[in-house]
């Protein structure tokens, strides 16, 4: 005969003697004086059965139980399916009755026994537990996951592209499951959605505003003319009429939840014209910007633009200019919002497909992933400032650089300082959109004109050596009718190049 002697704690039972003499305090009260010392002193003596407070934890107990009883109980084994690769096929694992230790009986002799602090021993008993599946059932679920083998490969269909659900890929989903007496067939949902989600990149897309241009726009060559001679740049006028020179798209998603439900059912149960095509559900969101929010928007205009040349450039220069401008194609800015450049350009590294190029950096020129990226900033430095936009941040370059001429309208960033900022002090939304084309970079702002003038002046050369230092300064006055506004001025000092060695010069 085997027995246990396990300590209240290995059973999971926790006393708790504050509420057992509050419990005790309470004997006799609401009756007469006499009447209740009499009860307390019998309780005090054990005549006066007074039970214990406690709990058993039933996790610890359940553990106690599977834990010390397993050598003497006989597991229960449900009928089930399992596949053998060699053969290739699912066996049907036989049904087997149990010889269990009575848990429920055990856990009430043992609240009586703690109750009453009783040291008499609980009798164990064995009961025996029926399979919940058997044999016959296993059988018939064999037929139906066998018809359902036969039935692979079933096709996921989005569009014009297909993905084959094949035999081998459903054996892996496959589980079975006792339910009512039956064996279920399951399909494994967490599977499933991680297939799921390895397929979304193919089909999911970030939604695309579109793309702005102005009717008649005779803007971007006054502005380049206007430029190279150093003098004030125009700003465009109401009258131009904005239209999309490309559709917006939408936003496209994957539901992974959703499909991973019509997967099991359209599987599980197929519908009996024997259809085994499944077309994969998404989610459209539109773009904001399109052609029924322009107006919404308050993008009614082209505010200003600015350009800039990299001819010369090497590859991977070229490369990353490329990558950068798209980041900030598309960019919708709120009214009073303030733009940060660096906040919007995010991580630059290989994983955002930069490659290494050259760039200032702690008084010399580096190799660096995203080098270049500052031809991105400077061009839309221009293009805030020739838009009358208030700039709150802008840094020059360390020395003058071919690509940003005129010297003096530069802003050079290096997240996550310094820093390209402005603010969009305009009463409607702005709309930033970019374009490489050839050697040259520009963006455009878009929104709503209020009347204000934008007159650049300079930039400026205030000082020039020998050895390529120089000092520049650039205005922007901002006026509503014959009132001046705002004036900012932006100065530069720039050192001489050869203070910034590196072995080969890439601004040559």
């Amino acid at each position: 005969k085997q027995t246990w002697q396990p300590s209240l704690k290995e059973l999971g039972v926790d006393l708790e003697l504050d509420k057992t003499l509050k419990q005790a305090a309470q004997i006799g009260r609401g009756g007469n004086a006499f009447a209740a010392l009499k009860q307390q002193i019998e309780a005090l003596f054990g005549r006066f059965r007074l039970p214990l407070v406690f709990n058993i934890d039933q996790n610890r107990f359940n553990e106690f139980a599977n834990s010390q009883f397993s050598q003497i109980e006989i597991p229960t084994q449900n009928a089930n399916l399992i596949y053998n690769p060699l053969k290739k096929d699912f066996e049907i694992i036989p049904a087997q009755r149990g010889l269990v230790i009575d848990k429920n009986k055990f856990y009430k002799d043992l609240e009586e026994r703690i109750g009453f602090l009783s040291n008499e021993p609980i009798e164990l008993v064995l009961i025996k537990e029926e399979p919940k599946t058997t044999e016959q059932e296993a059988k018939k679920t064999y037929q139906k996951v066998s018809e359902i083998l036969k039935t692979a490969p079933f096709r996921l269909e989005y569009q014009s592209e297909i993905w084959l659900i094949n035999k081998e890929t459903l054996i892996d989903w496959l589980f079975f499951e006792p339910r009512n007496k039956n064996l279920e067939i399951v399909l494994n949902r967490g599977k499933i959605e991680d297939y799921l989600t390895a397929l979304a990149p193919s089909i999911n897309q970030s939604a695309v505003n579109a793309r702005l241009t102005v009717k008649n726009n005779v803007m971007a060559a006054e502005a380049l003319n206007l430029l190279s001679a150093q003098e004030a740049i125009p700003r465009q006028t109401e009258k131009p009429q904005i239209i999309i020179s490309t559709p917006a798209e939408n936003k496209i998603e994957l539901k992974i939840k959703e499909n991973a439900a019509l997967i099991t059912e359209s599987i599980l149960n197929p519908p009996a014209n024997g259809q085994k095509d499944i077309q994969l559900l998404t989610d459209s969101s539109p773009a904001a910007v399109r052609e029924n929010t322009l107006e919404q928007l308050g993008l009614k205009s082209l505010l200003n633009q600015g350009s800039s040349n990299f001819s010369g450039s090497p590859k991977n220069r070229v490369h990353n200019i490329k990558i950068g401008a798209a980041k900030f194609n598309g960019l919708l800015v709120k009214p009073g919002q303030e733009f940060s450049f660096n906040d919007i350009l995010g991580e630059v590294g290989p994983q955002e497909g930069y490659l290494p190029e050259l760039v200032i950096k702690k008084n010399k020129l580096a190799p660096e992933y995203g080098g270049g990226l500052c031809q991105v900033s400077t061009t839309l430095f221009r293009a805030a400032v020739n838009a009358g936009l208030k700039i709150t941040e802008r840094y020059a370059h360390a020395f003058p650089v071919k690509y940003y001429n005129p010297q003096g309208f530069d802003a050079t960033i290096y997240p996550p300082h310094p820093d390209l900022r402005f603010i969009n002090d305009t009463a409607n939304y702005i709309f930033i959109q970019s374009r490489v084309e050839d050697n040259q970079i520009t963006f455009e702002i878009f929104g709503t004109g209020d009347g204000r003038e934008v007159k650049i002046i300079g930039p400026k050369i205030l000082e020039k050596k020998e050895d390529g230092s120089m000092k520049t300064v650039l205005f922007q006055e901002i006026y509503q009718g014959e009132e001046l506004l705002r004036r900012s001025a932006f100065y530069s000092n720039y050192k001489s190049p050869d203070l910034y060695p590196v072995e080969r010069n890439p601004l040559e």
